[in-house]
């Protein structure tokens, strides 16, 4: 899974117009708004994501838990996953889809090895 390191990695060294820009800083937007300090990496706001939410972390479940919350950086930081979701924003994706598959299937698709 991607580091905050290799996020920023992919960030400094794509092409500025390169539509997997868009992908890292979201997931880096996710992780430095997420209110706990230090989150380095995905696996770690994956943790703090399923003890907040119970079941599978889908679009609806992260949906759901970001119009209840009342921590707007938590709020903040899932806004930007579910934005992984629907990049285009076409309304075209599987709403069962979880979040570890998307974060999995940007990991190849920014070219970094998944541990």
């Amino acid at each position: 899974m991607l580091s905050f390191a290799g996020l920023q990695t992919a960030i400094e060294t794509l092409p500025a117009h390169d539509p997997r820009v868009a992908l890292a800083e979201l997931l880096v937007s996710a992780l430095t708004d997420w209110p706990e300090a230090g989150l380095q990496e995905l696996e770690a706001l994956l943790i703090a994501l399923h003890a907040e939410i119970s079941g599978p972390l889908t679009f609806d479940s992260l949906s759901c838990y970001s119009q209840r919350t009342d921590d707007p950086w938590k709020r903040e930081a899932v806004n930007a996953l579910l934005e992984l979701f629907d990049l285009d924003r076409i309304n075209r994706f599987d709403h069962g889809t979880e979040l570890e598959t998307v974060i999995a299937s940007l990991t190849t698709t920014l070219g970094q090895p998944e541990i």
